[in-house]
């Protein structure tokens, strides 16, 4: 029982991360750059959603700390 488990367990692993990579993005960002902050999956609260900015404003890169992650 314990081996099937741990197959199991190794078969579920490997289709999860096939599923996460088919739609992941690595994205990359120049330090000392400035990039537009998009608002697109973020909570703006304004009176009428029509109404918001599609960018925040734009924001220098300064230090990355992962590969997504700056």
């Amino acid at each position: 029982m314990k081996r099937f488990l741990e197959n199991y367990k190794k078969k579920f692993k490997i289709s999860q991360k096939k599923y996460y990579d088919a739609r992941r993005k690595d994205i990359f960002f120049i330090i000392k750059k400035n990039f537009l902050f998009n608002t697109k999956n973020l909570r703006v609260r304004k009176l009428c959603k029509k109404l918001t900015d599609r960018y925040i404003r734009s924001f220098k890169v300064v230090k990355v700390i992962g590969l997504n992650v700056y």
